[in-house]
């Protein structure tokens, strides 16, 4: 006999009517679990719904000219569109938004139930309702709220129905990365500020490309506002690639390390904003410098950390007989020029003289013959002074040295800015002392690299940049650097080696790394953002660059960087993944 059994013939009844009693919760309780757990299915659905609808909204908030329209219609459009299956109001299984698209001609706010955009949290806060579309910068999004008739509500005493509604929030983020701790300010900015100025390479200089330029960028230094031109240092959030973890590094002088790094720190800002300063420490040059193969005291010229590229050439060389001190292989100028005091590396006896002034290297009786020794790749025809120019050859390009763009008129009160020149540079001469006896074209019928190939600059005359020189010169060949000119492989960086003629070329960096020579900037509207680099600012990068070092910083400019622009889109890892680029995401937010 079953013990239900046994208990409904209990004597007396008392059992049975308990029995009753427990049996009918217990049918109360699973008709309110049945009911209760629709509903929540039904929530769920409706917050899918939503964060959907959001994030797909999210995705054309770019700040441009109909973002909200388009918004809209990614939102009700059939990639964003969620279904439930436990309504029972008859409307459909589709999770449908209103897509009316009016906007208040008052207030310039959207006029939708369903979908609002805001410039800013709380989302509670009307003043937050954005009122144009470069302000729209988060969607929220409403589900209409849809009804589940409960059929076992009698059981439990429920009411008849529930009515769920859903909300998400959403917007637009990007993030600045791949960029060591560098800013430029934008050259193309107003020095009195212009906020919505932007620096794209392939567009920026008068509306064609800067790539292959030279360009000109002068260290801030002291308490003065930050101009267009100017490069200093941007505080560093290191992102950890394993854990996802970030560290914000802040500190001048380990900013200052992490330029001389061989690894490139795998950084992200935290928003689509990048924190500008601190300001740079007083060895920064020294830092940068290891790039090419110059250690001062108190860089190990041994640490493989902060190896150089495997092309240095630079123009300078070291004495006959020169004997490294105890981690020295320095390079210190004073307004431009070397002092001998405090430098290894020095001039040739026979250096490069300018642009044009060199058309006799090898005739020792003929007219105007002026050898030399060694050089590095020469800077624009434009960032010389007229003397070292003959404007005979370079004028009819160059318009003299009038031929830079971005550089004040005389007795203009604007800050200096960036000098940005025309990409005309004496690679005859260049060629003649490092590749006697070839010229452009051999080199472009050997397969000279052309790194710069999504946007190639080429000036009247087609010159290839130095930038593609430099890859020519170092591309590998059967494990070799055939092209190497002399003096470009590393001197002074001989980890466990000796001065041996078969010193064999440092092994780059591991991981997949821009070239040493090249500096990854992100490129920020300096003067709008106010304030000067000693105090901590915010600003939204408006293009990224790469900077060519063509030769040690200091020494056109104190405290400057000459360079060649570079489209950092072309230093990718042949996958399509550049570097120093924007990367945008969409977040639920609220």
């Amino acid at each position: 006999m079953s013990l239900v059994v046994a208990l409904g013939r209990a004597r007396g009844g008392a059992v049975a009517i308990l029995l009753a009693i427990s049996l009918a919760a217990l049918a109360g309780s699973l008709a309110l679990a049945l009911e209760l757990g629709r509903a929540w299915n039904l929530q769920s659905q409706l917050e899918a719904a939503s964060d959907a609808a959001a994030l797909a909204a999210a995705t054309q908030l770019d700040g441009s000219a109909g973002a909200r329209q388009r918004a809209l219609q990614a939102a009700v459009g059939v990639l964003a569109r969620n279904v439930q299956v436990f309504a029972t109001d008859g409307l459909g299984a589709d999770v449908l938004f209103d897509p009316d698209q009016a906007v208040d001609p008052g207030t310039g706010k959207t006029t939708n139930p369903d979908i609002r955009f805001f410039s800013d949290v709380p989302l509670s806060n009307p003043d937050n309702e954005a009122g144009s579309d470069a302000d729209a910068r988060l969607v929220q999004v409403s589900a209409p709220a849809r009804r589940l008739d409960f059929s076992l509500a009698a059981l439990v005493g429920a009411g008849p129905s529930v009515v769920p509604h859903a909300r998400a929030a959403a917007t637009w983020q990007r993030q600045y990365c791949d960029a060591p701790s560098i800013l430029v300010c934008n050259p193309n900015e107003d020095p009195g500020g212009d906020p919505v100025a932007v620096f794209d390479p392939a567009t920026a200089c008068g509306g064609g490309s800067c790539v292959g330029r030279g360009i000109t960028l002068r260290q801030h230094v002291g308490s003065g506002p930050l101009a267009p031109g100017h490069w200093g240092l941007l505080t560093l959030d290191v992102v950890d690639p394993l854990s996802g973890s970030t560290t914000v590094v802040g500190d001048a002088d380990a900013l200052g390390m992490a330029l001389a790094d061989a690894v490139t720190p795998q950084t992200c800002a935290a928003d689509r904003r990048v924190t500008i300063g601190p300001a740079a420490p007083a060895d920064i040059a020294d830092r940068i410098n290891v790039r090419l193969d110059i250690f001062a005291a108190g860089l190990d010229r041994n640490d493989p950390d902060i190896q150089p590229a495997v092309n240095t050439v630079k123009g300078l060389v070291l004495p006959p007989g020169w004997t490294p001190g105890t981690g020295q292989c320095r390079y210190t100028t004073v307004g431009g020029a070397p002092d001998p005091a405090v430098s290894d590396w020095l001039p040739p006896a026979n250096p490069y003289d300018g642009p044009g002034l060199h058309a006799n290297l090898s005739d020792p009786g003929g007219p105007n013959y002026n050898p030399v020794d060694t050089m590095g790749y020469p800077r624009d025809a434009c960032a010389y002074t007229s003397s070292q120019v003959d404007e005979s050859v370079f004028g009819p390009i160059q318009n003299g040295i009038g031929g830079c763009l971005f550089l004040p008129p005389p007795a203009d009160p604007t800050p200096a800015g960036a000098q940005v020149g025309s990409g005309q540079y004496d690679l005859a001469t260049y060629l003649a002392v490092h590749h006697p006896g070839l010229d452009e074209t051999d080199l472009l019928a050997d397969g000279a690299d052309l790194p710069n190939s999504l946007v190639p600059f080429r000036g009247p005359d087609g010159r290839i940049s130095r930038w593609e020189l430099y890859t020519w010169e170092t591309r590998a060949a059967a494990g070799t650097y055939p092209n190497l000119p002399v003096g470009g492989a590393p001197q002074c960086y001989r980890p466990g080696e000796t001065f041996a003629a078969d010193y064999a070329l440092p092994a780059p960096p591991a991981v997949n790394q821009p070239d040493r020579r090249l500096l990854l900037a992100a490129v920020v509207n300096c003067a709008s953002a106010g304030g000067a680099q000693t105090v901590a600012l915010r600003a939204a990068p408006v293009g990224s660059v790469a900077v060519f070092l063509t030769e040690p910083m200091g020494t056109l400019v104190p405290d400057g960087i000459y360079g060649e622009i570079v489209d950092p889109r072309s230093l990718g890892d042949g996958a399509g993944e550049g570097f120093a680029l924007f990367r945008d995401r969409v977040v639920l937010v609220e």
